[in-house]
């Protein structure tokens, strides 16, 4: 299964998220913005096993430039704050499976990244005050 996990993050970005200014390390994936950082995780389940699907969470996270890094910077390295991707994308799954060949997977997965990625976007403003105010590692869009 870890072939087909490790095929599937390859072609999700070389096909989805490289064109759009991503880099690729392992599982996580990051894009420089104007004025903050976006740093997508996928974090596999605790409970994945070698005989199933490879169940995974998406973490949406932002670093804002200019700030000093989180200190513990537990819990998503490298960001100020994060959230999963259904704390950003209304209807987003909580998790997700790659059982194999993942066309359908991959292009949902990228198309709810630009989803996340314009709202936060849109809300760069407000979150990076809120965060200046009150540090905390969870990001809330509202």
């Amino acid at each position: 299964m870890q072939d087909k996990v490790e095929g599937f993050f390859s072609r999700l970005h070389a096909i989805y998220l490289k064109p759009s200014g991503y880099k690729k390390s392992r599982h996580t994936f990051v894009r420089e913005r104007d004025g903050f950082t976006e740093r997508i995780q996928f974090q596999g389940s605790s409970w994945n096993s070698r005989d199933s699907a490879w169940r995974f969470y998406v973490n949406f996270g932002i670093q804002f430039h200019g700030l000093p890094s989180r200190t513990p910077d537990r819990d998503l390295p490298g960001t100020h704050c994060w959230t999963r991707i259904d704390g950003l994308v209304d209807g987003a799954p909580k998790e997700f499976d790659v059982t194999g060949d993942d066309d359908k997977l991959a292009r949902d997965i990228a198309f709810l990244l630009e989803q996340a990625s314009d709202r936060v976007t849109a809300e760069i403003s407000k979150l990076r005050g809120r965060y200046e105010n009150a540090p905390t590692p969870r990001l809330s869009v509202q």
